[in-house]
């Protein structure tokens, strides 16, 4: 009885001790908007001039770098583009985005999003390719009174 006590314990510790499947990795991205690229349309594909209503959308698109607000890359890092139709007067949306990288491409389908949040988590509608295949979540965040926003990608 002792003897198989012993194997048990040992067999335990030797389950505890094995490396667990690959864990998640994080990619932090400073989010710059590319200049006269997107806006709001209303429903028909005009350009906005008002606040948006039902059945408008916002086109954008982004330079990515490697990094946060604060402390980023020189060089372009990968870009975004994101299309988003308003739901309702308290701006929530459905929204779609690429994030296309060096080294792989991440797809948003058909996730909602509240465009007046500081912070935005997404973990429905994600798909990868290369590199970012087992996207589990991209979390926005908007810096201050600018256009700007951190993004962290967990893969």
């Amino acid at each position: 009885m002792k003897k198989s006590l012993a194997v048990l314990a040992i067999s335990a510790a030797s389950l505890t001790a094995m490396p667990a499947v690959a864990s998640a990795k994080t990619l932090r991205l400073f989010s710059k908007p590319i200049p006269q690229v997107g806006g709001p349309f209303d429903a028909n594909g005009n350009p906005l001039t008002g606040a948006p209503g039902p059945g408008a959308y916002f086109v954008g698109g982004d330079h990515l770098y490697r990094g946060t607000a604060t402390h980023h890359a020189r060089a372009v890092f990968g870009y975004d583009h994101i299309v988003c139709t308003i739901l309702d007067v308290n701006a929530h949306a459905r929204c779609n985005a690429d994030i296309v990288l060096r080294d792989g491409v991440v797809y948003g389908t058909n996730f909602p999003l509240d465009l007046q949040a500081q912070d935005s988590v997404i973990t429905t509608g994600l798909f990868g390719i290369g590199r970012y295949s087992h996207v589990t979540s991209i979390t926005s965040h908007n810096v201050g009174n600018t256009d700007n926003s951190e993004l962290t990608i967990r893969y």
